[in-house]
């Protein structure tokens, strides 16, 4: 009788004992979504100050610089254009004649 009282004794230990455990049914499913939500914090902040960013940005753009009184009109425009790049035209034949000669040789 002795070792069925140790054999029941020890049975009834070890079912107090898995009582007392308390089960792992955790799986991967709480740690993806945490992940997920981990990712979703991070892109927002990301998107949040890229915003910030841009309003930095859009505050510190420069104006157009045009001097007041200046007109606007085709002729004045064409006028500028000519006095700033006047011999462009003429640069830009004497440039492909120069492909072109290489290209012969």
């Amino acid at each position: 009788m002795d070792l069925e009282q140790n054999t029941n004794v020890q049975n009834s230990t070890e079912e107090q004992i898995e009582k007392m455990t308390p089960k792992q049914d955790g799986g991967v499913g709480p740690l993806i979504g945490t992940i997920i939500i981990i990712a979703l914090l991070v892109l927002g902040g990301l998107y949040y100050w890229g915003s910030i960013i841009n309003e930095q940005k859009d505050t510190e753009a420069p104006t157009e610089n045009v001097p007041a009184g200046q007109d606007e009109d085709v002729s004045s425009i064409e006028a500028e254009l000519d006095a700033e790049f006047g011999d462009v035209d003429a640069e830009l034949d004497k440039i492909d004649a120069e492909f072109e000669a290489e290209s012969e040789a």
